[in-house]
């Protein structure tokens, strides 16, 4: 009899926690379908203009489109934290924070695989991908 409660026990719990898992919604987890980002402001500032704070503009791992403001930490490279992102996106660099100047001065395109073997993606706004409005 006591055997029989176990086992009963552990097939209800299997059967629980299978539930859960299947009932979540879909997270983006370990580089399975999407990235977080990191934005290296790797061209630094101009004579008048350092960057404060970026956008991203690009599909989120539900393939909802969606953007997102970040603050500059401080760093050559900032992450963009609890934001799942793949495909084309673009990187619009702000001289305020916030994303609150009047306009963006500096654009960068990028492409975030789905499949990745980490959770973040480096972008960099090099020349070859980069350019000012």
């Amino acid at each position: 009899m006591h055997l029989i409660r176990k086992v009963a026990t552990t097939l209800c719990v299997a059967a629980l926690t299978a539930t859960g898992v299947l009932a979540t919604s879909s997270t983006a987890f370990a580089g399975g379908n999407g990235q977080q980002v990191k934005f290296y402001d790797g061209r630094g500032c101009t004579v008048s203009k350092c960057t404060h704070s970026i956008m991203i503009t690009g599909y989120d791992q539900n393939d909802h489109y969606a953007h997102a403001c970040v603050n500059s930490n401080g760093t050559i490279g900032f992450p963009l934290a609890g934001w799942w992102w793949k495909g084309a996106m673009t990187v619009d660099e702000y001289t305020g924070w916030n994303c609150q100047s009047s306009t963006a001065y500096r654009f960068t395109f990028a492409s975030v695989p789905a499949n990745y073997g980490s959770d973040w993606w480096d972008v960099w706004n090099t020349s070859s991908n980069t350019g000012y409005y």
